[in-house]
């Protein structure tokens, strides 16, 4: 007869925990310092403890922990928000942070300044502050830190540090004083009863008419591109336009020389610019009398007309009574990049269309004989390196060719072409910023213009690419 007999107890799995058993990791749960801050104002609102640890998925000795750090966290935000700082999940080196926190306040100080720190100055000031918050916190061996570029990086990017310019005239520019001026000048028009037509603007600027471009596109593991010394010929030349853009006045045109060597047959007054000189090829107060005297006031119709000029040394003083129907009006001074039309894209505009047509120009000269060789070479990729230095060699003969051909004669009629195709809508946005809010003044509002120093390196960089 069988036994009837409880039946035995399950055996039970004594194998040890192996690489057929492995344990299951613990993961890591990190909450980051905006989290934290949202738990103590819960724990201020009387939200219990046991209930925020369910909510987060972590332990009850973690939001005991943030309750007791709430002063250092309370700080941490007060910094990232004063900042713009993005948030950090956790740091292991407190010192590091304490370090990264100070930096923040150091830069911010200094740029209240107007005082520049480059790289170098901002890795040797971490240093320096890591070693006293060590030396404050009683940590005699702190972790190694050399405030590498990586963590610069990092730390930049954590604290939305940027680069910028302080040098220039934009970045010096004096705002309130750009924006009390347009009212100013409305109060002068309304006095004066001037139109748009009647009101213009004159501006210099330095144009090196042999310049080309510093940089080129390469291909990988090709050749390196030689260097070449920098053609240093410049003038100065004198835009000048009225608001409407109905009156561009001829350029005028600073040199060294009277009548330079391209010029030599020619009559100088029967230039499509006015020719003036200067040892330096610069504007100066007595020259900017002579301008307004012979070339501004004749070309202009007779009726008042008012001239705004930039408060530069290089504009007299005595323009302000020098002609009775031409009142002359300085703009502010460190206004010039935001107020003056010429400045705003006129300027920029010209160049670019004058470097344009001057590469188009290089190109078709050097690339001539270049394009037939390659028409009749049907095996480029045989070619040797002595052939390839004997084209390099034809390329600058043509080069030194070129330039014995481009003298300032066809310059100046490169510059006049492309003072000549600025369109009245182009002027007409250049001065939005110096009559705006002014009622009666015709302005085009649909006309979107997008040009710019960074159009005119575009265009060069462009344009050398074929070169």
């Amino acid at each position: 007869m069988a036994s009837t007999g409880p039946p035995p107890p399950p055996q039970r799995n004594l194998a040890l925990p192996g690489p057929s058993c492995p344990k299951p990791k613990k993961t890591r749960s990190s909450l980051s310092y905006e989290i934290k801050y949202k738990i103590i104002q819960e724990l201020g609102k009387g939200t219990r403890q046991v209930d925020l640890a369910r909510k987060h998925g972590v332990n009850g000795s973690t939001i005991r922990r943030i309750k007791k750090d709430a002063a250092k966290i309370k700080e941490h935000m007060n910094i990232t928000k004063s900042t713009g700082a993005s948030m950090i999940k956790y740091c292991h080196n407190q010192v590091l942070l304490k370090t990264e926190k100070l930096l923040v306040t150091y830069l911010v100080r200094q740029a209240r300044r107007n005082m520049a720190v480059d790289t170098r100055s901002v890795k040797e000031y971490a240093r320096e502050l890591y070693a006293a918050v060590s030396l404050k916190m009683g940590i005699t061996e702190p972790k190694p830190f050399n405030a590498s570029s990586g963590w610069l990086q990092r730390f930049k990017k954590r604290n939305k540090i940027t680069n910028i310019n302080i040098g220039g005239e934009e970045a010096s520019a004096d705002r309130v004083a750009a924006r009390e001026f347009p009212p100013f000048l409305h109060e002068i028009m309304e006095e004066g009863q001037y139109t748009d037509d009647q009101v213009f603007n004159m501006d210099e600027s330095g144009l090196f008419w042999k310049k080309l471009p510093s940089k080129t596109f390469v291909v990988q593991n090709a050749s390196k591109c030689r260097g070449r010394k920098l053609q240093k010929e410049r003038i100065t030349v004198l835009f000048t336009t009225n608001a409407s853009g109905t009156c561009k006045l001829k350029l005028s045109v600073i040199h060294t020389a009277r009548k330079p060597h391209a010029h030599k047959s020619m009559d100088m007054t029967k230039l499509n610019v006015h020719w003036l000189t200067a040892r330096k090829a610069w504007m100066f107060s007595t020259l900017s009398l002579s301008w307004f005297d012979d070339c501004f006031v004749p070309d202009n119709v007779p009726f008042k007309i008012l001239l705004l000029l930039d408060n530069a040394p290089g504009h007299s003083p005595l323009l302000l009574d020098r002609h009775p129907n031409a009142k002359v009006v300085f703009l502010p001074p460190n206004t010039t990049s935001i107020l003056q039309p010429m400045d705003q894209e006129l300027i920029c505009n010209v160049k670019a269309a004058f470097s344009a047509k001057k590469f188009n120009l290089l190109n078709d000269y050097t690339n001539t004989k270049e394009k037939l060789r390659n028409l009749s070479d049907t095996n480029t990729d045989s070619k040797s390196e002595d052939d390839e230095n004997q084209q390099l060699a034809e390329q600058e003969v043509l080069l030194k060719q070129f330039w014995r051909t481009f003298n300032v004669k066809k310059a100046v009629d490169f510059l006049v072409e492309a003072w000549n195709q600025l369109s009245v809508a182009t002027v007409r946005h250049a001065w939005r910023q110096v009559l705006q809010g002014i009622p009666g003044v015709r302005q085009s509002k649909s006309v979107t213009v997008a040009v710019d120093l960074a159009r005119e390196r575009n265009n060069e960089v462009r344009i050398a690419r074929r070169l």
